[in-house]
């Protein structure tokens, strides 16, 4: 089931870039613009140290193709494909306590989406009339992640195994690893020439699930952990013993683990360039100069 879930991302990631090829093959390709986003990823959450340029560590290359269709001068409709990774490690950072807890994570997330970019002073590349603006996006986008962590040289899927109690007799299902988001930001872009626009870009994702980094809210007791969702859930539950090489630490039930009152984020930055599609430019030029 875990292969049947990234297949199916990948076959509708494949489909929207078959989609984007047969729009612009049969509609002349005029007013649209295509492109890559190229950069950076990170998270914030549960597992991201309290000092920035200790959360910078863990920053990762993202990716994210897409397709614009130009509605006047100040409003594009957008669909993206975006590829990134995000991770999370306690042992890597300086505050002690966070250290302790000695959790770890790290996933890919495939991300569909669909928005709206609003630019601010108009953008009209054709004869460079309006080459520069500002600009802001807000959509809406589906994603499928799946946090994993190293045990003993492995790689473990913590979402099977159920490390807060998932699954059990009183505790929670265990949760999806297919999400949407609330995806917004901004950026500034500049028109080279007639085709050829560069820019950059911050995007942040407001999620709807705590578990980006498998982290949410409290510790389950070892024994009780290792009755109900075996041994492997019961070792990486509580790892504070694996840091300092002891026994399992006796944390009972309920203990603070993460913070459940916040949802995770996942954000992208970085330099983009795109390519025009413009049928009639005079004309594309006089309908949207105002």
């Amino acid at each position: 089931m875990e292969g049947y879930g990234i297949n199916l991302i990948m076959m509708k990631c494949i489909s929207l870039i078959l989609l984007i090829f047969f729009i612009i093959h049969f509609s002349n390709a005029q007013n649209y613009e295509i492109g890559v986003l190229a950069g950076i990823s990170n998270y914030n959450g549960d597992l991201i140290p309290k000092k920035s340029a200790e959360a910078l560590r863990h920053s990762h290359f993202s990716v994210s193709p897409f397709l614009k269709y130009k509605l006047n001068s100040y409003f594009d409709a957008r669909a993206s494909i975006t590829y990134c990774k995000i991770s999370g490690d306690d042992a890597l950072v300086s505050d002690l306590n966070q250290r302790k807890r000695n959790l770890s994570f790290s996933t890919n997330i495939f991300e569909i989406s669909f928005g709206i970019d609003y630019n601010i002073l108009g953008y009209i590349p054709q004869n460079l009339t309006k080459p520069l603006s500002p600009y802001l996006h807000i959509g809406i986008a589906g994603y499928h992640f799946d946090p994993t962590t190293n045990y003993q040289g492995q790689t473990i899927h913590l979402q099977p195994i159920g490390t807060e109690g998932q699954g059990m007799n009183g505790f929670k299902s265990k949760y999806s690893l297919n999400q949407i988001s609330i995806p917004f930001g901004g950026g500034l872009k500049y028109a080279l020439s007639d085709r050829i626009n560069v820019g950059i870009e911050l995007n942040l994702r407001k999620t709807f699930t705590d578990y980006l980094d498998d982290v949410s809210g409290y510790y389950v007791n070892y024994y009780e952990l290792l009755n109900g969702n075996g041994a492997i859930a019961a070792a990486l539950g509580n790892r504070t013993g694996e840091l300092f090489g002891t026994k399992p630490e006796q944390l009972p039930t309920g203990s603070q683990r993460g913070n459940p009152r916040l949802k995770d984020w996942y954000i992208t930055f970085g330099v983009q360039l795109s390519y025009n599609f413009v049928g009639n430019r005079n004309n594309f030029i006089i309908k949207n100069r105002y």
